[in-house]
């Protein structure tokens, strides 16, 4: 994922140096999360962890990844405090990691290789040596057996959530958008405003189904249960990032306004993942699912990473996998035009 600039992140005064992460208590992290909320909603507090990877770097031609990803998982907060504490336990097994990150593990570098901070080996190469593809599988595994030791039990109460979105499909679908005959000059602005930017098409879908599973439990059981969206402080663009989270409380807040009350945070918030164990977990599904993507584009009919069928096929965690369609983008192009009657303060139905 691409580096954020420090002045970029200037606002981010609640985040810590990594270095100092691994010997807090991992569970404290997530219980600040919630720290000025009643008991009553506190106690079914609902987090969802989200890691990206949108940017320009896996467009056609170039290395990373075909496909724009959001990855991540939606739990209750007791959930994610006893999965942070396990996590943290197995980052102190020896050799000791100070966090885990899948580039790192797969590349074998930073906590598997070389670290370039001390200008040393890490303890990984010293107990297992240089290249040791096994024994960081068998690492991973025992990882990825916590994720699903805390998030398969329950499906109703714990699960995935997947976005993906072609860069080829991407780029033909703007076209298209720009090639409609009854496209205004507007139109084409707020396309070029909205519809270029992945985090509004993610989180329209993503995060609206997410927050229509709280309207549905929350109706169920007679109960409000707020939910905290929390992004990695790495991700690719804050400020596409940012705008588009507004964007996406104001169409929730124009379409359905009490489901905004599931939102425990208005603005996007950030962690470390190098502190955070439940974004360290996202990170490993967003890897896998990007480079699943590659190995396919390079023509591979199968993607049988041990880690990933361990982690998404094996694991008994329910996963909500979304992927645009031309359905999708129909409504794309209905909200684009919506939007630009609201902002002449004409008043729209909310859509059905």
């Amino acid at each position: 994922m691409s580096t954020v600039k420090p002045e970029s992140r200037q606002n981010l005064s609640h985040v810590r140096n990594h270095d100092q992460c691994s010997d807090d208590k991992a569970c404290l992290q997530i219980r600040s999360l919630f720290s000025g909320m009643p008991r009553e909603l506190r106690e079914r507090a609902r987090l969802v962890v989200l890691q990206a990877w949108i940017d320009d770097s896996g467009k056609e031609g170039k290395a990373q990844s075909p496909v724009y990803v959001l990855a991540g998982f939606s739990a209750q907060k007791d959930i994610w405090e006893d999965f942070a504490d396990e996590w943290q336990d197995e980052l102190r097994q020896s050799p000791r990691l100070r966090y885990l990150k899948a580039s790192d593990a797969y590349n074998l570098e930073g906590e598997f290789g070389y670290d370039k901070g001390t200008n040393t080996v890490s303890e990984w190469v010293r107990v297992h040596g240089r290249g040791n593809t096994s024994a960081r599988d068998a690492r991973l595994s025992r990882f990825v057996k916590i994720i699903a030791k805390h998030l398969a039990p329950d499906p109703r109460e714990s699960y995935g959530l997947t976005w993906m979105l072609s860069h080829r499909e991407y780029e033909d679908i703007i076209q298209r958008m720009k090639s409609v005959k009854t496209a205004t000059v507007k139109d084409l602005q707020e396309i070029e405003q909205h519809i270029r930017n992945p985090y509004y098409l993610s989180f329209q879908r993503i995060l609206k189904d997410e927050l229509l599973l709280r309207a549905a439990q929350n109706m169920y059981r007679r109960t409000s249960e707020k939910t905290e969206i929390l992004f990695d402080e790495g991700i690719d663009n804050p400020v596409n990032l940012e705008k588009a989270f507004r964007e996406f409380v104001e169409v929730v807040r124009m379409d359905n306004p009490d489901w905004v009350d599931f939102l425990q945070n208005k603005t996007p918030e950030y962690r470390d993942d190098k502190c955070n164990p439940p974004l360290q977990a996202a990170d490993l599904l967003a890897w896998h699912i990007r480079k699943m993507c590659l190995e396919i584009s390079r023509g591979a009919t199968t993607y049988d990473d041990p880690i990933w069928l361990e982690l998404h096929e094996n694991s008994g965690i329910k996963y909500y996998d979304y992927r645009y369609e031309a359905k999708d983008w129909d409504r794309i192009l209905t909200r684009v035009r919506v939007n630009i009657l609201r902002t002449l303060g004409l008043w729209i139905p909310p859509e059905r």
